[in-house]
């Protein structure tokens, strides 16, 4: 369950933080304007200047080093005895390599297990179990079993030589790969290269193989493979076994973060990571906190709706959900709606987020003025739009947000009531403009909103072209509406390098809502995006 304690900077953080372009709680609105002259045809041509983004390339993070597996014998024996038959073993060269194997095996075992309780040895230990097992590597160079090849790797990535470990697992991969030590390697293998920026080579190594969650391991190198290469659906798929299957506690919070991100930018509809998060959660609580986590996945992602969705699972997974929580997850469902454009519904979330507060017993005085400082930012971003547009949904949304914030309780002891007061006043007497000649400035905001759409694009790429980089330009013909009715970009949109971050941005523009304006026509919006990857 995530944490329940609201403090002051958190909410005013989803309340009030919007992205660039979005007006302070303290800046004034428009005043009233006079009566409009008759409306006739009205093209407009807006430069909205330029954004810039830096992208990130995700690295795989989760996946622990090989087990070393442990070789005991009928009896317990002592280190010493252990060394000494060893000994004896490496000087018999006529002896059964089995047999040479097995007494390896074994003191290479006790060495791995001493080396566990013995803090001050441990790096001597270790070395002597890499040597034991070395030197029966190379004394059956070519015929060199299962075990011994798995225990090499181990110990080399147990005493921090990465390198030393490939050559056991590009043999294991090569002459065991359809068994457990083989698939294992060819995980491990995938993973250094993919980790590495080598995805051609990880493709090769894992590329063919069928995910299941009874070898986690390998499902969770196809699941990279397939998220660098852009098959989202087939990421989220083999990501989901890999977490079913997952056993490895320490990496547990690294493996939820790519089935967040992964699920997130999958494309897929949210019924499916629901689902997904239902087939690795058995717990009510697992499942409400990845659904939680789901929805700042999905904001990231710029899928805002979505984002919103993955709340109420979130709610819908627990039986009831803490008083202390409760606000700040209808915050952040006002904020996603807001960020979706949804506009005629941003009241009624707002109105969600001050109930909940209302019954919040244990939330401050500070997160209730919190809540208060959103909602007097949203109504003023709203009462701006409308008098610069004449949008009449945001004339609804500001007059229904004004009226909640003046309902607040305690609203009467805030400084600045009397300014909020102010502003609702001045909304009552504003006229909607005549002409689209503030449309620029109106847009900013909504544009703004949508950087994380652009961002996903870009990072989507960026995955398989690691140095990616350059400018987007972005035009849009919009509506008197608002709606987007056509899109282009420069470069044109193509499959590879920016023209594939360039398809990916018209498409996701086409379905941005814009406000509306108070003449038919067209209005042409141009917006360059400068995108940088961080190294």
């Amino acid at each position: 369950m995530p944490s329940t304690t609201l403090s002051r900077s958190t909410v005013v953080a989803l309340a009030v933080a919007g992205l660039a372009g979005c007006p302070a709680p303290g800046a004034r609105p428009p005043r009233p304007a006079g009566p409009p002259p008759a409306l006739g045809h009205e093209d407009l041509t807006i430069d909205a200047g330029e954004q810039a983004l830096t992208g990130l390339r995700y690295t795989p993070e989760a996946l622990p080093p090989p087990s070393m597996l442990l070789v005991h014998g009928a009896r317990k024996a002592n280190l010493d005895r252990l060394r000494a038959t060893w000994s004896r073993a490496v000087a018999d060269r006529r002896g059964a390599l089995a047999r040479k194997a097995l007494d390896g095996h074994l003191l290479a075992t006790a060495l791995f297990e001493a080396a566990r309780t013995d803090v001050a040895r441990r790096g001597a230990l270790l070395g002597e179990a890499v040597a034991v097992i070395a030197t029966l590597h190379a004394r059956t160079k070519g015929e060199t079993d299962e075990t011994t090849l798995v225990m090499g790797a181990a110990l080399a990535f147990a005493v921090g030589d990465d390198a030393a470990a490939e050559p056991y697992l590009v043999e294991l991969s090569a002459r065991f790969g359809d068994r457990p030590g083989g698939l294992m390697a060819k995980a491990q293998l995938a993973y250094i290269r993919l980790r590495e920026g080598d995805d051609a080579i990880a493709q090769a190594l894992v590329g063919a193989l069928v995910p299941t969650a009874a070898l986690p391991e390998p499902a969770y190198a196809i699941a990279w493979v397939r998220f660098r290469a852009a098959d989202g659906p087939g990421a989220a798929a083999a990501i989901t076994l890999a977490a079913q299957g997952w056993t490895a506690a320490a990496s547990q919070p690294a493996i939820d973060r790519d089935f967040l991100l992964m699920h997130a930018r999958s494309g897929l509809p949210i019924a499916t990571a629901v689902d997904a998060v239902v087939a690795v959660a058995d717990a009510p609580e697992r499942r409400h906190a990845l659904l939680y986590q789901l929805a700042a996945a999905y904001a990231a992602a710029g899928r805002p709706d979505e984002a919103a969705a993955a709340l109420d699972a979130a709610v819908a997974a627990v039986a009831t959900l803490p008083d202390t929580l409760a606000p700040t997850v209808r915050l952040l469902q006002a904020e996603y709606l807001r960020r979706a454009g949804r506009i005629d519904a941003l009241a009624a979330a707002w109105r969600a987020a001050g109930a909940a507060m209302a019954a919040c017993t244990s939330c401050s005085a500070d997160d209730r003025r919190a809540l208060g400082d959103g909602l007097a930012a949203r109504a003023v971003e709203a009462h701006t739009i409308y008098a610069t547009t004449g949008d009449v949904r945001y004339k609804r949304a500001a007059d229904e947000l004004y009226a909640q914030f003046a309902a607040l309780p305690g609203v009467a002891d805030r400084d600045d009531h009397a300014r909020v007061a102010q502003y609702a006043a001045d909304f009552a007497r504003v006229r909607a403009p005549s002409d689209g000649a503030q449309y620029a400035d109106a847009i900013r905001t909504p544009l703004a909103l949508r950087q994380p759409d652009v961002q996903a694009c870009y990072e989507a790429t960026l995955q398989g072209t690691p140095r990616l980089g350059g400018d987007v330009i972005l035009v849009l013909d919009v509506d008197g509406a608002g709606a987007v009715i056509g899109a282009a970009t420069e470069p044109a949109r193509g499959s590879d390098g920016l023209a594939a971050v360039a398809g990916c941005v018209e498409d996701r523009a086409r379905t941005w809502p814009m406000p509306a304006r108070p003449r038919p026509g067209t209005a042409r919006v141009s917006v360059r995006y400068v995108l940088g990857a961080r190294p």
